[in-house]
């Protein structure tokens, strides 16, 4: 009592603890970090991929890190500007890595976009290449190795639409700054639908990546947020 887990979308007080008999045998998880959860066989529980049933659970399943205290959990802040630029990049962005340098590129011909990149630039010092071509979304391309292997290494993102994924850290960033993260990924790829004849407000995101669709899945239900997935 008084520590605090992290719930519905937010770190709570634990405020009582109940105890319950339990007829039937338990199951006990135990990770590479030294964490054990006891469940019973009926729990669900959210892994990297997907939500899975207990007794799917296998040896090398990835559990998202938000077991974290209130105080840890802040040890891992970015600022809004890079929180911005990793969700603009998540939608609109990537990068490659060859000869000539490192180059992270986000494309789209939003205004938000372009003052995210520019904000986020001018915020680490970085200069900004600007490519227009006839009939295309505007490129912004910023050519540093560091920020080539900030993204990939310490915040675990990937390139190509297919293989995209978020921050695999998400979970040990304060809340506000996951939300600006999924914020600006909305406003890469993401809509709004209103029905007037249901008055029914529909957001959408729309991603041919397998993996970011199961991790928006989590993030949503760890969040109390409804939703649903169409393929």
């Amino acid at each position: 009592v008084s520590q605090s887990r992290y719930t519905n979308g937010s770190w709570q007080k634990i405020k009582f603890i109940t105890d319950r008999y339990v007829c039937e045998d338990l199951i006990e998880i135990r990770t590479s970090e030294g964490g054990l959860v006891t469940l019973t066989r009926e729990h669900r529980i959210p892994t990297t991929t997907k939500v899975k049933p207990i007794c799917d659970i296998v040896v090398g399943d990835k559990l998202p890190d938000i077991t974290r205290n209130e105080n840890i959990q802040g040890l891992f802040d970015i600022s809004d500007a890079t929180a911005l630029f990793i969700g603009s990049y998540i939608s609109n962005g990537h990068m490659i890595h060859n000869e000539t340098g490192y180059y992270i590129t986000i494309s789209d011909d939003s205004d938000i976009t372009k003052k995210i990149v520019y904000d986020f630039a001018k915020e680490r010092g970085y200069n900004v290449c600007e490519s227009i071509v006839k009939g295309k979304c505007p490129q912004y391309i910023i050519t540093r190795k560091e920020l080539y292997e900030e993204l990939s290494s310490v915040f675990g993102l990937q390139s190509g639409s297919n293989k995209k994924n978020l921050p695999t850290n998400i979970y040990s960033m304060p809340l506000n700054k996951q939300k600006l993260i999924i914020a600006a990924m909305f406003n890469g790829d993401g809509s709004v639908r209103y029905a007037i004849d249901v008055s029914s407000l529909k957001a959408y995101y729309c991603t041919i990546s397998k993996t970011l669709a199961q991790e928006l899945a989590i993030w949503f239900r760890l969040n109390d947020i409804s939703f649903s997935i169409v393929t």
